[in-house]
């Protein structure tokens, strides 16, 4: 049973990482955005 416990930890950590990437890339498209759009008005 403990395998499948660190398993599951493993699992929860790659998947928390790659959320942690997206959410950097998110944030980093709202940052442009909002700069294009203070630039154009």
């Amino acid at each position: 049973e403990k395998k499948v416990e660190t398993n599951i930890d493993d699992k929860m950590k790659t998947g928390f990482d790659q959320f942690l990437v997206c959410m950097d890339s998110y944030l980093d498209l709202i940052k442009i955005s909002k700069i294009d759009s203070a630039q154009t008005k």
